[in-house]
């Protein structure tokens, strides 16, 4: 899906699809395939200037740190 919003130049679509991608990850407890996802995913909604998209990332990013045992990172990024 990523794909398909790069080749038609939709940055919050390929926002959405890495979200989703992500969030799979984090359900199948890869940590760092997840925190990588959503750092490519945080950095197109700072670049949109996207309010909601930012903060919701950043608490589920959050959540990927609790997974990986690292509550200081957690409570930093949530």
């Amino acid at each position: 899906a990523v794909a398909v919003w790069d080749a038609i130049g939709h940055a919050r679509g390929r926002a959405s699809a890495l979200h989703i991608a992500a969030m799979a990850e984090e359900h199948q407890l890869r940590w760092d395939a997840a925190a990588v996802l959503y750092e490519e995913e945080l950095a197109i909604w700072r670049e949109l200037d996207d309010a909601f998209g930012l903060a919701t990332t950043l608490a589920l990013r959050g959540g990927v740190e609790y997974g990986r045992g690292d509550l200081r990172a957690a409570f930093a990024l949530e």
